[in-house]
């Protein structure tokens, strides 16, 4: 089978997906499939500060909404992988795990900015805007032929660990 999709029986039954068939006439044999079952599953940051709702186990490509509704006095932040829609669809495409990140009210709000010396040579990740105190977990990939010297800060590890206390800007370096 495909990707998503996983093998039931032929035609005449068999379940066995590979199977002998000794031709004494003309038949036809169709392969049956059905698709894979995946868990959505949905967290909260901190269960007093907001619920999620619609994780569950889903068909491949199954479309999906999923809510994450702060509490009184807290507010959504973004989900885990940086999307800041509360309410949103997804495509089912594997299992997934996703987390609400939530927050109070007050809680101050930083922004981490990410950029690259030359877009052909590298891509960065975990920009996205934190609470004050967050850990955001930021890394750096060259493209082929390149290669990661440093961020601006002078720090050298491509994939690395920042407490958000502030707006912070860095810049990852790469060359050939």
């Amino acid at each position: 089978p495909r990707y998503g999709y996983e093998f039931i029986s032929w035609s005449n039954e068999q379940t066995d997906s590979l199977i002998t068939i000794v031709v004494t006439k003309k038949d036809v044999y169709s392969a049956l499939f059905k698709p894979r079952l995946f868990d959505v599953t949905l967290n909260a940051n901190n269960d007093e500060m907001g619920i999620v709702d619609g994780g569950d186990i889903y068909y491949y490509l199954d479309t999906v909404e999923i809510c994450a509704t702060p509490n009184d006095g807290y507010k959504f932040l973004r989900w885990s992988d940086d999307i800041t829609d509360s309410l949103r669809t997804i495509v089912v495409k594997g299992d997934i795990e996703l987390t609400a990140m939530f927050a109070k009210e007050d809680a101050k709000i930083y922004t981490v900015s990410l950029t690259v010396n030359d877009e052909n040579m590298g891509t960065v990740s975990g920009a996205s805007n934190y609470t004050d105190g967050d850990i955001a977990i930021i890394s750096a990939t060259a493209n082929p032929g390149y290669r990661f010297t440093n961020w601006s800060d002078g720090d050298t590890a491509s994939t690395r660990e920042i407490v958000v206390t502030c707006d912070t800007t860095l810049m990852a370096n790469f060359k050939a």
